[in-house]
């Protein structure tokens, strides 16, 4: 009980504000990591889901376009000018990045974690944003999506983008898409754990797909399953799903 008066306290913090009946009931907690010294508890709340990495409250919730496009760029642009991970010429500016986020959202989740340090005279900030789209255009591909993750520089291996992802993956599910599929440019041992922990498997590979940083690139593509389809046409996908109360 003493977690869940914690919980309450850093959502109070965080400016939820909680029903009666909800600061009664128990909330559900959740496991995020699979091993113990690493387990992060996410509770949902009314406008997004709730969880602690070490001294920092982690908020997980829909993207804003107007709030959240020049955070989200100045996370993507590293990605974009000094490395190979995305295969993006140019880095993208806030407006674009707006207009992005406007444009993915009608059809697909896009969510960013919001870390809130435990010292509340310390400012919140955008640490990474995950999101996903369409796998191809043509209609027989409409039940799989192509998803991304990226974090803030100073905030990797800490939880932060499987945190994301579960989140992510979990509204795919509930919108009735059926497969995941993560493209990584090669080496990249780091996306390749994170998308194995989540039970992405290995499928192929693009060899010397893309020329970037000055030489040519290989990119790996991983699936992961959401719900085994059946042997019929499934039900058609939904609007994108909204987390807990959004």
């Amino acid at each position: 009980m003493n977690r869940i008066r914690a919980f309450i306290a850093r959502a109070h913090g965080l400016g939820l504000a909680l029903e009666p009946r909800q600061r009664q009931r128990a909330p559900a907690l959740v496991r995020i990591g699979p091993q113990p010294h690493r387990v992060t508890l996410a509770r949902v709340f009314q406008t997004g889901s709730l969880a602690t990495i070490g001294s920092t409250a982690l908020l997980i919730r829909h993207a804003d376009a107007d709030w959240d496009a020049g955070p989200c760029a100045a996370i993507y642009a590293p990605f974009v000018r000094d490395s190979a991970v995305s295969f993006e010429r140019y880095a993208p500016d806030a407006d674009e990045l707006a207009r992005r986020i406007a444009r993915i959202s009608l059809t697909h989740p896009w969510l960013v974690a919001e870390g809130t340090p435990a010292d509340p005279d310390d400012a919140a900030a955008i640490i990474g944003f995950a999101y996903a789209g369409p796998h191809r255009q043509r209609a027989a591909y409409r039940w799989a999506a192509d998803v991304s993750v990226y974090v803030h520089a100073g905030q990797r291996r800490r939880g932060v983008g499987r945190a994301l992802y579960r989140a992510l993956l979990g509204l795919l599910l509930r919108q009735g898409l059926l497969v995941a599929c993560a493209g990584i440019t090669l080496p990249n041992d780091a996306s390749v754990a994170l998308h194995e922990s989540l039970g992405f498997m290995p499928v192929g590979v693009y060899r010397r797909i893309g020329f970037k940083a000055g030489a040519w690139r290989d990119v790996g593509w991983w699936q992961l399953a959401l719900a085994a389809p059946a042997d019929r046409e499934p039900v058609e996908p939904g609007p994108p799903a909204r987390l807990e109360g959004s």
